[in-house]
């Protein structure tokens, strides 16, 4: 019997010793609508260090906007690089957006052509529409580059994104 209760204690023990969760993605977008930006951090945070794109993409927005954090746009193009090579294409496009503008990272024509190109391939139409826009102002040379670039990215499963 002392047996059997002991072992009751320490299964209780290390129940209530669980890790405090790793962040639950629904809860955060809930959060996030609700305009409880703490909330979506919390839950967001964990999550996107752990390689989820989605929370990767949103915490980018979050930095990017400010919300519920200091304005970054450093941090914002980090975690839209980070989503943006794991294939997603809204992520993809703002960090072209990025690049066109020189938020969070140097303002680079050919970067956001490629960017745009890559999450263009995916059907992104606000990323087609950058494109073109992009590409009324750079050199025939500086489109060949980033479509270089972008072919580069998107054969190497977007290891090779310089």
């Amino acid at each position: 019997m002392k047996y059997v209760m002991a072992t009751f204690v320490l299964a209780a023990i290390l129940v209530g010793a669980a890790p405090v969760s790793a962040g639950d993605f629904k809860t955060g977008l809930t959060a996030y609508q609700k305009r409880d930006y703490a909330i979506a951090l919390r839950e967001w945070t964990p999550l996107a260090e752990k390689g989820d794109v989605d929370a990767q993409h949103n915490l980018g927005h979050m930095y990017r906007l400010g919300k519920g954090v200091s304005k970054d746009y450093v941090e914002a193009a980090d975690w839209y690089l980070r989503a943006a090579t794991q294939g997603a294409a809204d992520a993809q496009y703002n960090i072209g957006l990025m690049h066109r503008y020189g938020r969070g990272v140097k303002r680079d024509a050919v970067a956001a052509y490629m960017w745009a190109d890559i999450a263009g391939s995916q059907a992104h139409a606000k990323a087609v529409q950058l494109r073109k826009t992009l590409g009324r102002n750079m050199r025939p040379a500086e489109i060949s580059d980033a479509k270089r670039r972008a072919k580069a990215c998107m054969e190497s499963n977007y290891t090779n994104c310089e």
